[in-house]
């Protein structure tokens, strides 16, 4: 849903934000949470979502948004080195 799209922007914010301070302890506990957030929430329905989205949307706006978003949850689950379960990125 959307409001585990946001968390996941504002977990992002932070890492941004400690690579700006070079401070690698807090870069390393936003990726750590990221990941655990991608594994535990995330990557368990919303890759199977977009894919759907994408099957049955009847505008190119939201086929678009859908494969912006599986692109997204794959660049933030490799940088993270979050483990993909059950759904397929």
């Amino acid at each position: 849903d959307l409001l585990e799209l946001a968390f996941m922007a504002h977990l992002n914010t932070l890492g941004l934000a400690a690579v700006g301070e070079n401070n690698s302890l807090a870069l390393e506990n936003s990726l750590d949470a990221q990941r655990d957030f991608l594994e535990e929430h995330l990557l368990r329905w919303a890759p199977q979502f977009c894919q759907d989205v994408i099957a049955q949307a009847n505008t190119p706006f939201f086929r678009g948004t859908a494969h912006l978003t599986l692109g997204a949850l794959e660049s933030a689950a490799q940088a993270a080195g979050a483990t993909v379960g059950e759904a397929a990125v």
